[in-house]
């Protein structure tokens, strides 16, 4: 660091910059310095101590961050470890002391327990750790991507919310909404019509995927997990939300973290929402999310009139799933293949 006083000459671990100040500097460099040191981790500053009036902005008062004492591994204690974490923590004895606390529990449990009992992932981190949270914290993920293992190498397995899923038929697509309004919709107008035939598709379920719910990260493939449990499994997954860089971005996340679902838009559905739109796509309502998202322009192709669904997605407009209505829904449903035995 240049011409700033050394922070290791400070009597206190709170400073002014006028402190740190050398004589013949200006305000300027100071603030870019000072800048440079919370970004390195090396100070922060004291909000409540207020900016300066000039810019660069800086703060007025900073705590030094005091350096951590580095921790030497036990040799030994590292080949006390269970064979799954040895190796790893052979060759990396500095990360033994940064994942010690929740790594010699985990290989105690290792060493001691029987694997192939299956749990769920929050009933096996109680039994670990005492602590049903624990073994999705962060710490235990990189314990466990450190050491290339994943929770069925623990025989425990992931748990999620059940989808709200309406069964039509036996066999046939399984139908994926957004939305709940369009869910309830669809599913009472096949009832009402004793069908299982939607826009010329046999549908064997509807499921509700509550906007994000099925594009979570967090708890990926949840939904190609939940088409395994039925029993026949559907022929083929159809998608259908809302007409809007938002829509569009869900549906394209959810096959990403379902891969084995084969999910692919409902073309028919879509089309039918566009035909409801006023006649001018900019007479759209406006969204307000994903306002600076790049849309995927692409997905227009599958309409009619593309460039009429580019200029929404463009405008970052919207045509809502609630567009239809029972009504339409109605006049969606029937043939004679599809009626309910």
């Amino acid at each position: 660091m240049k011409k700033m006083k050394d922070l290791s000459l400070l009597a206190a671990k709170r400073f002014s910059y006028k402190d740190v100040m050398e004589p013949d500097e200006d305000y300027a460099s100071l603030g870019v310095i000072l800048n440079e040191c919370v970004e390195k981790g090396w100070i922060r500053p004291v909000k409540a101590s207020g900016r300066v009036s000039f810019a660069p902005y800086f703060y007025r008062e900073y705590f030094v961050i005091p350096k951590r004492k580095t921790a030497h591994a036990d040799p030994e204690e590292i080949l006390r470890l269970a064979p799954a974490l040895l190796e790893y923590y052979s060759d990396h004895p500095d990360h033994y002391v940064q994942d010690a606390e929740v790594l010699i529990p985990l290989s105690t449990w290792m060493k001691q327990e029987e694997l192939h009992f299956e749990c769920s992932l929050k009933e096996r981190s109680y039994q670990i750790f005492h602590n049903e949270k624990l073994l999705e914290s962060e710490s235990a993920c990189r314990i466990l991507n450190r050491c290339g293992l994943c929770y069925e190498d623990l025989g425990c397995y992931r748990t999620y919310e059940p989808f709200f899923c309406e069964r039509i038929s036996e066999e046939g697509y399984a139908l994926v909404l957004e939305n709940k309004d369009p869910w309830v919709s669809i599913v009472k107008a096949m009832r009402r019509k004793n069908t299982s035939l939607f826009l010329g598709r046999k549908i064997m379920c509807v499921i509700y995927g509550e906007g994000r719910k099925v594009d979570s990260c967090a708890e990926a493939s949840r939904l190609q997990d939940f088409f395994k449990g039925l029993n026949p499994a559907p022929s083929a997954v159809l998608y259908c939300g809302d007409i809007d860089r938002a829509g569009i971005a869900i549906y394209e996340k959810c096959r990403e973290v379902n891969p084995d679902a084969a999910i692919e838009p409902f073309p028919e559905l879509y089309r039918a929402m566009a035909a409801k739109a006023p006649a001018d796509p900019m007479a759209n309502e406006p969204a307000e999310d994903h306002k600076t998202r790049t849309p995927d322009l692409s997905f227009a192709e599958i309409f009619e009139d593309p460039s009429y669904v580019r200029t929404v997605l463009t405008h970052n407009l919207r045509i809502p799933q609630e567009i239809l209505t029972l009504r339409d829904y109605l006049e969606l449903c029937g043939g004679e293949n599809g009626i309910i035995s």
